[in-house]
């Protein structure tokens, strides 16, 4: 067995994927293509999960992910992750220059892209340029908290499964509602057919009576 693993690049940028899907999915990118669309407004998306996610809060406007302490709804659980930390004041994530704690990587972030800190000991303080991939999390979360964290979990995760259940049938019946207004337009366009042919006929024949009442009255 190989031990170098097959990999794709990307002519127009040289970013590298483990999967071709990956990479298809990344020149949209570049080209803009919009292939999937919202049956329900038309508007397109790169991602077919895009889509689900725009029906989901968009046309449902539904919110799976519930927090337990003050009923704050999302439809993304890694939003509630980070909204429960504010609740029990849970800071994960730790500045490696400053050891200030933040209770999103989206916060620890934006710290280091702006947060000026000392170097060296030699009071100048600059913005110290890092590569933030590099930066792994610190889970310091106490036991009790874990577990809470946990049992939560398991109870969001059996929602979100019996909502994907209700979110499918929703997408059958939008499905089936799409069909039928479908073929009632094409019933629609067939009797507004048969209305025009009914009306030019019935001017054709109009016109032929006429005539024959006047020929007949010069007749007489």
């Amino acid at each position: 067995m190989s031990d170098t693993m097959k990999t794709y690049k990307c002519n127009l940028c040289g970013k590298i994927f483990k999967r071709r899907d990956n990479l298809n999915c990344h020149i949209r990118v570049h080209t803009g293509e919009r292939p999937f669309k919202c049956q329900l407004c038309h508007k397109s998306f790169k991602l077919a999960w895009d889509v689900k996610v725009h029906v989901r809060s968009v046309h449902e406007n539904t919110k799976p992910f519930k927090c337990p302490f003050c009923g704050y709804g999302t439809n993304r659980s890694e939003y509630l992750d980070n909204h429960i930390r504010k609740h029990i004041r849970e800071k994960p994530f730790e500045c490696h220059l400053c050891e200030r704690e933040f209770s999103s990587s989206n916060s620890r972030s934006n710290h280091l892209r702006t947060f000026t800190h000392p170097q060296n000991g030699n009071g100048k303080s600059t913005v110290v340029q890092i590569d933030l991939n590099n930066v792994q999390p610190t889970i310091a979360m106490k036991k009790e908290k874990l577990e809470k964290l946990e049992e939560e979990i398991r109870t969001h995760k059996a929602t979100a499964v019996e909502l994907d259940v209700e979110i499918r049938t929703r997408e059958d019946i939008v499905e089936k509602m799409n069909k039928e207004i479908q073929a009632r337009k094409a019933a629609k366009n067939d009797l507004n057919a048969r209305i025009r042919n009914g009306e030019l006929a019935a001017r054709k024949l109009k016109k032929e009576v006429e005539s024959q009442e006047l020929c007949r009255g010069a007749k007489d």
